[in-house]
């Protein structure tokens, strides 16, 4: 016998056997029950497909939200091959049948829900009516992925899909009634892989330290009141004493606890405190895991702590790029294998980009396109800009360095021709406007002297009739 054993036996107690461990099924534990034990070496239970669903909720629901928001609201287009491209329609009953999925469903809930089951469960069964013409989808239904089973066939591999609709009955469709949109699962190639499971231990972890907190705040997870004494009480005792505290103490709340320590045994706290176990930074490390997991920058779910506007812009480009426009590529490619061809073979559906322009990185782009070293012309980047062409913008242009050494001997060669031939016309002007220049300037003077003789001639003659003027006056006063 131990020493621990004799010290209980002294005092009155008796060791209980020890009891062998039943682990029972995760499913028979109440929900709020649901919870880790650690003085157990046990390992959480996996969760079926319910249990996934209903962790939709905390930082999970934050990261689907966000992810089914921006999904439910992308456009799609659909499109038919031609013999040279192909065109964009318009006017088609696959189109309609998206944007008004059935009497009770708007598009966008129908696809917020699609992506909802995607990102917990990894699938999202779309049942359809095939009441139309020639077979035709009239109407999509969504069910829950946590009911539906297949049903396997040698010949057919899925022979049937049955879905559980409650109350002990099943109903069972053909795999040409059903599309099951999924992520693939490497383990199980004709079920889903949500995101949520690669997520679920630390989704249990935060769930277990915010339930830890809640228990703190209740009874501060240690007996609220302790009475000692050294004699050994009796069983009416203990029970009065616990009546009577109940009573008077215990309060609204119902949450203050008493323990009773006889014969002299006293009480050593050993539970740490909400500080030694640090929860916060525990929550936060939690947190970035999860929003890391599902792919969902902290400024998409509006958390602004170190967040300025140039991360921002950053954070939700990256979110449209690397998340929201895969996931949607998914969706959409699984769509023209197995919808789009009940309403012909010559369609198929796209999505307008979600992922935002980034001006900056477009102009740097074209800057080194257009550049010494670029790949592009002038009228290519306005073609791609929506713009007419422009007279000499086919050309790209490179500098001499860029140019192979044989090139540049043909240039240089060409250049000293050009050049020769440049200062030979040079020279040949100059001659010319020396030339122009003499002759402007003999023509001048020949012109002035000219004109100056024909004044002296004016000047001359006008000389000479005065002079006549005078002596046939003098020979006229002579006479007289």
């Amino acid at each position: 016998m131990t020493f621990t054993e004799k010290i209980f036996n002294r005092f009155g107690y008796k060791k209980e056997p020890k009891k062998k461990a039943v682990i029972k099924p995760w499913s028979d534990f109440p929900d709020d029950e649901r919870t880790l034990n650690p003085l157990l070496s046990e390992s959480p239970p996996v969760w079926n497909s319910e249990d996934y669903l209903k962790e939709c909720k905390g930082w999970v629901y934050a990261c689907v939200a966000a992810i089914a928001d921006e999904i439910s609201t992308i456009k799609l287009h659909l499109y038919k091959r031609k013999e040279k491209g192909v065109e964009e329609v318009f006017d088609s009953s696959l189109l309609d049948l998206l944007y008004r999925v059935n009497d009770y469903t708007t598009k966008a809930d129908h696809w917020y829900l699609t992506q909802n089951y995607l990102e917990l469960v990894g699938e999202a069964p779309w049942l359809l009516d095939r009441s139309g013409e020639n077979k035709e989808p009239v109407a999509i239904y969504l069910l829950r992925p946590d009911k539906l089973t297949i049903k396997f066939d040698k010949e057919k591999i899925i022979g049937k899909y049955i879905y559980d609709v409650g109350g002990g009955k099943k109903e069972e469709f053909e795999p040409e009634d059903l599309i099951l949109i999924k992520y693939p699962n490497p383990l199980r190639p004709f079920r889903g892989l949500g995101t949520l499971e690669a997520a679920a231990q630390t989704v249990n972890l935060d769930r277990y330290a915010e339930k830890w907190n809640v228990n703190f705040f209740y009874n501060s997870a240690r007996p609220d009141g302790i009475l000692t004494t050294d004699n050994k009480l009796t069983s009416d005792q203990r029970k009065t004493l616990s009546k009577m505290w109940n009573k008077q103490f215990r309060g609204i709340g119902k949450n203050a606890k008493l323990a009773i320590l006889e014969s002299g045994l006293t009480y050593k706290q050993m539970q740490l405190s909400q500080k030694d176990m640090d929860f916060l930074e525990q929550q936060k490390f939690s947190m970035s895991k999860i929003l890391s997991i599902f792919r969902v920058p902290k400024s998409v779910i509006a958390i602004t702590e170190d967040v300025n506007l140039a991360n921002a812009e950053t954070a939700a480009y990256a979110f449209a790029r690397w998340t929201i426009k895969p996931k949607m590529t998914k969706i959409v490619e699984q769509l023209n294998e197995f919808l789009v061809p009940m309403f012909g073979d010559d369609l198929f559906l796209d999505f307008e980009d979600p992922v935002p322009e980034n001006v900056e990185m477009k102009i740097k782009k074209y800057k080194e396109a257009l550049g010494p070293s670029g790949w592009m012309s002038v009228n290519e980047v306005r073609d791609i800009e929506g713009l007419k062409p422009i007279e000499g913008g086919d050309s790209i242009y490179r500098p001499v360095a860029n140019m192979p050494v044989g090139e540049v001997q043909k240039q240089m060669i060409v250049s000293r021709k050009a050049i020769n031939e440049i200062k030979k016309e040079k020279e040949k002007n100059k001659y010319r406007e020396q030339r122009l220049s003499i002759n402007a300037r003999n023509t001048r003077k020949r012109g002035v002297e000219k004109l100056e003789d024909g004044i002296k001639k004016i000047i001359q003659t006008h000389l000479n009739k005065n002079k006549h003027a005078i002596k046939k006056a003098k020979n006229i006063k002579g006479n007289k």
